[in-house]
């Protein structure tokens, strides 16, 4: 699924969600979506290399890795359970003044650079045994149907000239010609 999800003043986002094992699994990059009285062209590419592409009128708006993007697998690598953060470690970065005195009434000591920071604790890693590659995530064999999911609160919302391809040419040279030609008289 490639699409809109536009609420109110906060919600305007892009979704991807994309069908793993029989599981949805949106994409974890947050892609900000076009919203004008215009109407857009949405494009999802999904690669045999394990990429994606998102374009919005024909332009790339997000692109990655389908591993790292969307949780399809387990991670590679996990906290080592063996290890614990040892019990002197100091990730205060500010701490108390002991030197400020306080004064008759409410009080709250002033904050200074904690000397004894040492930064946040990097808990070790180890390879996760639970996690597998899979190289054929990007492989859809079959996509036969086309499915909408529309809740809108005003009129005047319109979808038209889907394709599904796998030919990146094509379809850009298709939304050129179709979406391409509304958008001239748009501006």
């Amino acid at each position: 699924f490639v699409g809109p999800d536009i609420c109110g003043f906060e919600t305007k986002n892009v979704h991807v969600i994309l069908n793993y094992k029989n599981k949805p699994h949106p994409i974890k990059k947050p892609i900000r979506c076009k919203v004008d009285r215009y109407t857009h062209l949405y494009t999802l590419i999904i690669r045999p290399d394990q990429t994606y592409e998102v374009k919005i009128d024909n332009e790339m708006v997000a692109s990655g890795n389908l591993e790292d993007d969307l949780d399809f697998l387990p991670p590679k690598k996990i906290n080592d359970p063996t290890v614990k953060k040892p019990t002197d470690w100091d990730d205060r970065i500010q701490i108390d003044d002991p030197n400020d005195i306080k004064p008759e009434g409410e009080w709250k000591p002033r904050q200074i650079d904690n000397p004894n920071y040492r930064g946040v604790w990097p808990h070790p890693q180890i390879d996760n045994p639970n996690y597998s590659p899979d190289f054929s995530i990007y492989s859809y064999e079959n996509i036969s149907v086309i499915g909408l999911e529309i809740w809108q609160v005003r009129a005047g919302t319109i979808f038209d000239n889907f394709l599904i391809t796998d030919d990146e040419v094509y379809a850009e040279d298709f939304g050129d010609e179709t979406w391409g030609k509304t958008k001239v008289t748009q501006n």
